[in-house]
């Protein structure tokens, strides 16, 4: 198969979209085929979206066997209020079918990359390519470009929608996820040949907001144990100076308040005001906000809080192997590949009560702790059961173990996508 991804970032920009579809763009180039990626040139998140943070400056490479091509954004003016502006407006323009036209045209602006569209164009004509896909609706403009062409093309794609739901008593109800469920990028969604949701909650909502459901298969993300397996506990606590009986609480993320990292560090204040011994690790990309919680925490307790800020893969590791405790109490997971890191080293893992995550990744009481987002009295109390219960940690830590194992694998999930590639590639047409 001859196959184009289309994503928002790719390597060498690190989150978890971007392991995602590096993961099966690489399985399917080992497997012979043939994988081009068209990508943005931001390497930070703000990047994508505003003229801030690093950029790759060439714009063709070859990573792992994959073909890369790299094409620089333009940007809004007042990119901070305009981008999500446009993007509301483009939400209310496709409610009505006279306006989504134009939902659909102010969607290519989010991100704007008019050189993807030039060189879909003019490089990547009929007959270059068997199948694409395209993964991540939040920003449509890649999706929308994707569709365009597959169209224009008569060649079949696939998305990956990675809705975030939300954590209100209904998915996709809350402010954050309707920047995910707006009607334009639903319709976008409908456009497809195929849909690859992460979970079965997500492929339940879609079919609810009118999707076909014969086009839907949930299969969600996995990963290679080997990658991940290697860390050293004891490396990590000599490097902090941190002896063998503290027990460690790792989150390990973007460092936002969507992602529970403020929540965290109110829950440990309640933690260490009871004299529970314990020191939280923060790493991952910081933000102002949270450093400024960082800031704000009582100085007896400040000794008890390590900001290690984005680390490499070796440390990364290391800090899987040290921890007794994952935290990330997260209401921005589509499905939360790192509680599965987690897991393989059979750690216990708190998460928040988030469609998609709860019951479809971590069932509460079995392989983690499920909390509210957004309630840091209740996600203390969770932490403290934890801390008190050395058998209940490695019973849940145990748990997700063998579940990742068994279903949560790239060489489980690896055949279910590639057939989906390979069912619309083998018809030639869309």
């Amino acid at each position: 198969m001859r196959i184009l991804h289309l994503v928002h970032r790719y390597y060498p920009a690190v989150g978890g979209t971007e392991r995602m579809i590096g993961r099966i763009s690489e399985a399917l180039t080992t497997a012979g085929h043939s994988v081009t990626v068209a990508t943005s040139s931001a390497i930070d998140f703000d990047s994508v979206w505003r003229r801030a943070g690093q950029q790759v400056n060439e714009p063709h490479q070859v990573h792992n066997g994959v073909d890369i091509r790299y094409f620089a954004a333009r940007y809004l003016p007042f990119a901070r209020w305009s981008y999500p502006a446009v993007r509301l407006l483009g939400g209310g323009l496709g409610r009505f079918r006279v306006t989504r036209p134009l939902a659909y045209k102010m969607a290519r602006l989010t991100p704007w990359l008019p050189a993807l569209a030039d060189w879909l164009k003019s490089n990547a004509g009929c007959g270059q390519f068997d199948v694409v896909a395209a993964m991540g609706v939040t920003f449509e403009g890649v999706i929308a470009t994707g569709v365009s062409f597959a169209q224009r093309e008569n060649i079949p794609i696939i998305i990956y929608p990675l809705l975030h739901l939300g954590a209100d008593s209904k998915p996709g109800t809350d402010p954050l996820s309707r920047f995910y469920t707006l009607p334009h990028q639903l319709g976008l969604i409908s456009e497809a040949d195929a849909v690859i949701a992460t979970s079965q909650t997500e492929a339940d909502f879609l079919i609810k907001a009118g999707i076909a459901g014969d086009k839907i298969t949930a299969v969600g993300p996995g990963i290679d144990p080997h990658e991940v397996r290697g860390g050293d506990g004891e490396r990590l606590r000599q490097r902090l100076g941190l002896k063998t009986q503290t027990p460690i609480i790792l989150a390990l993320g973007s460092q936002t308040a969507d992602k529970g990292f403020v929540d965290i560090i109110h829950a440990l204040t309640q933690v260490w005001s009871s004299n529970q011994a314990a020191h939280l690790i923060f790493a991952g990309a910081p933000s102002p906000l949270v450093e400024r919680q960082i800031e704000a925490v009582p100085t007896p307790f400040r000794q008890n809080l390590t900001q290690m800020g984005q680390v490499d893969d070796p440390t990364r590791r290391d800090l899987l192997a040290a921890a007794d405790i994952f935290c990330l109490p997260s209401r921005t997971e589509s499905f939360g590949i790192v509680y599965l890191e987690a897991w393989l080293y059979r750690k216990p893992v708190v998460a928040a009560r988030t469609w998609g995550v709860a019951g479809d990744v971590v069932v509460d009481g079995q392989d983690g702790l499920i909390v509210p987002f957004g309630d840091p009295e209740q996600l203390a109390q969770a932490l403290l059961t934890l801390l008190d219960d050395s058998s209940l940690r490695e019973k849940l830590g145990l748990a997700g173990y063998k579940k990742t194992m068994s279903n949560h694998t790239w060489a489980v999930k690896m055949p279910r996508i590639t057939a989906v590639y390979e069912h619309f590639a083998s018809r030639g047409s869309r």
